[in-house]
């Protein structure tokens, strides 16, 4: 059944990137079917059985790389006027990528875990800039796929000194759990080389950089999708092996500093590209915190609120790069203070750009309250557990608050200013809006889903239910606003009478 499941998402999404060009229609079907269809009906009927943080992955990691892919059909044939190139590398990336969280024998998650990492970095960051970037590609290799890779082999390595070595390659890692206490040093080695795929301190600084300089859809497959790659380490090295204590102290002081570090970077930021590579940084080191106070305190709300964060950071960082490549097309920069018009110019960004915004501070009935609200609960918890781990609770709040000053900032390339010159909404094609709708959309639809799932208080339901009642009749009104008021003036100076 797995061959099948393997055969099926390659051909389904190579035929998508062949027939891009010619047959638009039959390409966006075939990339539903392979990226998203193929994965939900194998899980559906239990062709594929994965344990509980591997099915979140996989299924969120088919949701975004689907709607990446279509929203950059619509953006490569508006920038360029052809999408089989770009689509070819971008869908081949996101096969490898679904099919890597699909693995269930150590062979395949070597081989894809490999074979992405020098897709992205000799073919993806180079895309649209060609040799430019090749100053990015090396600093994705020198500071993110070499010491995961690393930890990667090193993991392999332990694996074939206790079982043998073709023994190893076909270990089931979804149930395989050996008795091995590992020594602080190899415990050390594997968790902070699966920390660097997500950019935590000391090595942080290649997210703005990679995120910055690459394409947009490349930024939000590498943010949404690549990075987890890293949390996938961390809860592999923790069900192969016992991990040392010293090791979870490591990636927790590597947590803190990334999360605070990273929410500050992001507010002294012009560049909307290097906001959100900032921003990523800090949600990377929440995850980091949170995975390393379930492994130190055997708290299962922290790993569960984990699974939350990752699919929460996934959709809506997937939604904002993509939306600074729909920036990108209607004003050709990324720098804050050459915009702030854009809501004249294109309604579709600015209301995506208006979920980013809800979501990155924390705004009901969107998913970033309720993953917000559920830091703090049980970052108080802790407290009451432990004192000494106010820490925790400071670098949250740090994270929350910030997250509303940088999230400003990102809303007002939109309406800040208004134009100098009268200018003529831009139509822009379907793929793109209808895609940032429907990731955009989802954050409010998975709110309702953890309600549900976590069995949260009737005040928080009855908050949820009363919040979207008023963004529908927001988004109603707003469907009904004109892109210039009619009585606005401009003098010379572009400055309204």
């Amino acid at each position: 059944m797995k061959i099948s499941y393997t055969i099926l998402v390659v051909i389904l999404t190579t035929l998508s990137s062949l027939t891009s060009d010619k047959h638009p229609r039959l390409s966006k079907l075939l990339v539903i079917i392979g990226l998203l269809g193929v994965p939900v009906t194998y899980i559906t009927l239990r062709l594929l059985i994965l344990p509980d943080y591997q099915l979140v992955l996989l299924l969120m990691t088919s949701f975004v790389t689907t709607f990446i892919s279509l929203h950059s059909t619509g953006y490569y044939r508006y920038m360029y006027g052809i999408t089989r190139y770009p689509k070819l590398i971008l869908n081949t990336i996101n096969t490898i990528l679904v099919l890597l969280f699909s693995s269930t024998i150590l062979l395949e998650l070597l081989v894809y875990w490999l074979l992405v990492d020098i897709i992205i970095a000799f073919t993806a960051i180079t895309l649209e800039r060609g040799y430019e970037n090749l100053r990015v590609s090396a600093t994705y290799l020198v500071m993110c796929i070499a010491p995961s890779d690393m930890a990667l082999l090193t993991l392999w390595a332990i694996l074939a000194a206790n079982i043998g070595f073709y023994e190893t390659l076909l270990i089931d890692i979804t149930k395989q759990h050996i008795t091995l206490n590992m020594g602080p040093l190899l415990s050390i080695i594997l968790l902070f080389g699966f920390s660097t795929k997500l950019g935590q301190f000391p090595l942080h600084s290649w997210p703005p950089i990679v995120y910055g300089e690459s394409p947009s859809h490349v930024s939000a497959v590498l943010s949404s999708v690549v990075s987890k790659i890293g949390l996938l380490g961390y809860i592999l090295s923790t069900r192969l092996f016992t991990i040392d204590q010293i090791a979870f102290y490591v990636i927790l002081v590597q947590g803190l500093i990334s999360t605070i570090y990273g929410a500050f970077a992001a507010t002294l930021q012009t560049n909307i590209k290097r906001i959100l590579a900032y921003s990523s940084i800090s949600y990377y080191g929440v995850i980091t915190i949170l995975y390393a106070i379930f492994n130190l305190m055997n708290i299962s709300q922290a790993y569960y609120l984990v699974l939350i964060i990752t699919v929460y950071h996934g959709i809506v960082k997937a939604l904002a790069f993509i939306n600074t490549g729909l920036i990108y097309q209607v004003a050709n920069t990324y720098d804050i203070y050459r915009l702030g018009y854009l809501f004249y110019v294109s309604k579709p960004a600015t209301l995506t750009g208006f979920i980013v915004l809800a979501n990155l501070i924390s705004m009901p009935p969107t998913i970033g309250f309720f993953v917000k609200i559920s830091m703090l609960i049980l970052s108080f918890k802790l407290l009451l557990l432990n004192p000494a781990l106010v820490v925790v609770l400071i670098a949250l709040i740090i994270h929350t608050v910030f997250a509303v000053i940088y999230s400003t900032k990102l809303l007002s390339v939109y309406t800040s200013t208004l134009p100098k010159a009268p200018l003529k909404p831009i139509q822009l094609p379907y793929e793109e809006p209808l895609s940032e709708y429907t990731l955009g959309f989802s954050t409010i639809a998975l709110s309702a889903l953890i309600l549900w799932i976590l069995e949260y208080s009737p005040i928080l339901i009855s908050i949820y239910i009363i919040t979207t009642i008023i963004l529908g009749v927001m988004l109603i009104k707003y469907h009904k606003t004109v892109f210039i008021p009619e009585e606005v003036k401009y003098w010379l100076t572009g400055v309204e009478s």
